[in-house]
């Protein structure tokens, strides 16, 4: 019996998830105050608009091509410790961004940083995945990355919005930056600390296991068939596969950039639409920019929660088609409240777009799922750039949001149905209308989605309470007349799962 096998079950492990969910929440901590804010604050000091070009799109390819080559020559380095590397080089960029802040640097300068901190976010991600995927169980690892994700987007909306009301000159900048760099110090902290309780927690594991056969660790019934639904599952699913996965997953990808790059064209027109065309307030633009972590935070573990096996096929599906509407939308009308819902719409299916994603790779090679995840990303990033290109080209042009934004839903739209003739020839991944809609009601079902967020914000012994209330014993009779019909819909369960 190999230490892998039994790690999960190790009792300091418990406690080392739950840190996870305080780490993720000083990661939030610095998006909501440095990320969100670093292009705003050197925009509004008089940054050229070629300039404001070069750092939302250089810093990113860089870290695109950085995520993916650097992830492939550290694959012989222990996760943890490349993972805590990449967090470092993100702080480096931190720091840099904050030093231009107190000191006024050249735009070189200015660029280093930027690149230096996505470099280390991008690089970070996917070591991150396959460092926490040897923490959870596969069947358990959906709940938890939506659940994670869903703690990180409502400290992003709550962090986001709060900071809008509180820069009013250079030195609440300097403040908000500071927090951005003392959150992600203490996120790398945690995440240290973390590391060495796994790799002691591995050690202690080894020593056992190594003498398994002379019964000072013993395997229980309950771990074997753990093992063995395992080892089921996993044929299961390769059988749903195409054979071809390499082929499959290169034309996925493909497909998937070209869906970005047709957002893209429009995506970054959005807000200079809403500031010089509609002439929204600070206030109306802080709500209407924040609206989207609102769907994403309610819906996200949904997402998860039904994207197990091969489903995460069908999410990305849906998702592609109710993205493709969105520009159209903004074109129907742009009276306030109609583009508050459009936002909440938008928040609820790219927060699916990008869960769906995730889970299409890691379902399939959970544990090892890096590079290719690391691949996803920067072909996903090199046409977003690309779409960006273009659609700066397009307004050049035309002058006119309006034609940009029927040309970006018309083409994403185009590409949605690529990607479905794309499934449809893979058998038991493309989308019926009826698994679809079964699919689609069980993600934006409104109660577990509440349910998701009082976990978060309610004491757990309270939502026990609420969630399993004192239950009297089931007769004899209605307990058989319920076994016989969870007999009656197991064909349909396997299926599904």
């Amino acid at each position: 019996m190999s230490p892998a096998a039994i790690l999960q079950d190790h009792h300091t492990f418990p406690t080392i998830r739950r840190l996870t969910y305080l780490e993720g929440s000083f990661f939030a901590l610095m998006v909501a105050t440095t990320e969100s804010y670093a292009l705003f604050y050197f925009t509004k000091n008089g940054l050229s608009p070629q300039h404001l070009a070069s750092l939302a799109t250089v810093p990113i390819l860089f870290g695109a091509f950085a995520q993916m080559g650097l992830t492939y020559a550290a694959r012989k380095i222990p996760l943890g410790i490349s993972m805590l590397l990449a967090i470092v080089v993100q702080l480096i960029g931190i720091s840099g961004i904050l030093y231009s802040v107190l000191h006024p640097q050249s735009f070189n300068f200015l660029l280093l940083a930027l690149i230096f901190y996505w470099v280390g976010g991008q690089t970070s991600a996917p070591a991150w995945m396959d460092w926490v995927s040897k923490l959870v169980k596969e069947d358990q690892f959906p709940h938890y990355i939506g659940r994670r994700n869903t703690i990180v987007t409502t400290i992003v909306l709550c962090g986001y919005v709060s900071a809008s009301f509180l820069l009013k000159s250079k030195t609440s900048f300097i403040i908000l930056f500071s927090v951005g760099f003392g959150a992600r110090a203490i996120s790398l902290m945690i995440q240290s600390y973390l590391v060495l309780k796994f790799h002691s927690a591995w050690q202690e594991i080894s020593q056992h296991t190594s003498s398994e056969h002379s019964g000072q660790w013993k395997i229980g019934p309950a771990q074997k068939d753990h093992l063995e639904q395992n080892k089921e599952e996993e044929s299961i699913w390769l059988r749903l596969m195409p054979r071809n996965r390499k082929a499959f997953y290169f034309k996925f990808f493909l497909i998937c950039g070209l869906f970005r790059l047709a957002c893209n064209i429009s995506s970054p027109f959005f807000m200079p639409f809403m500031i010089n065309e509609l002439k929204l307030d600070t206030v109306a633009y802080v709500l209407l920019t924040a609206a989207p972590y609102i769907g994403r935070g309610l819906f996200l573990q949904n997402w998860s929660r039904v994207s197990r096996g091969i489903r995460p096929f069908w999410g990305i599906q849906i998702c592609s088609y109710f993205i493709a509407v969105l520009p159209l939308l903004w074109v129907v009308s742009n009276q306030f409240f109609w583009l508050v819902v459009w936002q909440l719409v938008s928040g609820v299916f790219w927060g699916g777009m990008e869960m769906t994603m995730l889970l299409s790779v890691q379902n399939l090679y959970y544990g090892r799922s890096r590079l290719i995840l690391s691949m996803q990303n920067a072909v996903l990033v090199v046409f977003t750039v690309l779409g960006s290109w273009v659609g700066a080209e397009m307004f050049s042009a035309s002058k006119s949001y309006e034609q940009l934004f029927l040309t970006s839903g018309i083409l994403r739209f185009i590409f949605a149905i690529s990607m479905t003739i794309l499934f449809m020839k893979t058998g038991m991944l493309s989308l019926r209308v009826w698994s679809g809609r079964v699919y689609l009601s069980s993600v934006l079902s409104l109660r577990p989605s509440l349910s998701n967020v009082g976990r978060i914000i309610l004491a757990p012994r309270f939502m026990q309470k609420v969630a399993r209330p004192s239950l009297k014993p089931v007769p004899k009779k209605l307990s058989k007349r319920r076994e016989s019909k969870k007999d009656s819909t197991k064909s349909y369960q396997d299926l599904a799962n």
